[in-house]
C-alpha cells in the first residue's frame, strides 16, 4: 500500500541528504524512462531511496552521503 509518506509523486516538503551533482545513466535506462519517471527517481535518490541495490552498495551509499563519494541507485 502506498502512503503519502513513501509516495514520491506526492508533493512532500523534504530536505535532500546530499546535492545531486552530476547525474549519469546507461543508454538503456534513459530509453526506458519518461521525463516524469526521471524526476521521481531523482527525488527518491536524493532522499536516500537507492532502489534495487545490494546490501553492500546500500552501505557504500550511506557512507558516501557523508564523504562525498559516488552514490549508486537502480
Amino acid at each position: 500500500m502506498t502512503t503519502a509518506a513513501n509516495d514520491p509523486t506526492k508533493k512532500i516538503p523534504y530536505k535532500p541528504l546530499f546535492p545531486l551533482g552530476q547525474i549519469v545513466s546507461t543508454p538503456g535506462a534513459l530509453a526506458a524512462c519518461t521525463h516524469g519517471t526521471l524526476q521521481r527517481c531523482s527525488f527518491r535518490h536524493s532522499r536516500g531511496d537507492w532502489g534495487n541495490v545490494c546490501g553492500e552498495d546500500a552501505a557504500s551509499n550511506r557512507e558516501a552521503v557523508t564523504t562525498g563519494r559516488r552514490i549508486l541507485s537502480a
